[in-house]
């Protein structure tokens, strides 16, 4: 009878230990987002303006969000995830921007590599860390940041319209002040109306000296 017990034990301890191992493995994850932010530089930048940003496995068996691009409007922040990991490891990911059609716009394309790496807690569970390395930079950055330009053509300054002068057409009449010229000395004129008086009196002189001669010769 004891013998039977023991048998009819095993099994219900056999259940009991794969009970509590897929408990435990149940709990035996993380998660993690991956955030991302789009600026566009420049004043007077329109609005509702889409941007699009990936993310792409490096190895196929890599943990992925349940959409691997996200589209961010204007200058926002967006995130990948939340993304499951149920074993440690280093998780690699590339996250770039698809260039867009936008006029005037320049699109940023640098590319971050992005690592997860997923350790034990020490508690029975995982934990994480994320970071990104910036194609050009090398180093180490907690910021996914994608930095566009906004340069439309400067609109050329109208020049303003000049009304037409109207001018009325004066005739311009030149007044001619006769000069006065000072009489000079030794004129001709005031000679000969000098040498006629002088005549005249010589004249009236002889006549008075015949008068009184032959008034006296008559005496």
């Amino acid at each position: 009878m004891k013998r039977f017990r023991k048998l009819l034990l095993l099994p219900l301890l056999i259940a009991g230990l794969l009970f509590q191992t897929q408990a435990f493995a149940a709990d035996y994850s993380c998660t993690v987002t991956i955030p991302v932010e789009v600026q566009v530089m420049e004043d007077s930048v329109p609005s509702d303006v889409d941007f699009t940003i990936t993310l792409t496995p490096n190895e196929s068996g890599n943990p992925m969000p349940a959409a691997s691009s996200i589209t961010i409007t204007d200058s926002e922040i967006g995130e990948f995830g939340p993304i499951t990991y149920t074993k440690p490891g280093d998780y690699i990911y590339t996250v770039t921007q698809v260039k867009g059609s936008q006029k005037y716009f320049t699109y940023d394309t640098t590319s971050y590599t992005v690592t997860v790496r997923v350790v034990n807690d020490g508690e029975g569970g995982l934990t994480s860390e994320t970071w990104a390395i910036e194609e050009d930079a090398g180093v180490k950055t907690d910021a996914i940041l994608f930095t566009n330009a906004y340069d439309p053509p400067v609109a050329p300054t109208p020049t303003p319209t000049q009304k037409p002068t109207t001018r009325s057409t004066l005739t311009t009449i030149k007044h001619t002040t006769p000069k006065v010229s000072s009489p000079k000395t030794g004129d001709e004129t005031n000679l000969i109306v000098l040498g006629c008086l002088t005549g005249i009196s010589l004249l009236g002189l002889i006549g008075l000296t015949v008068v009184f001669y032959w008034s006296r010769k008559r005496n």
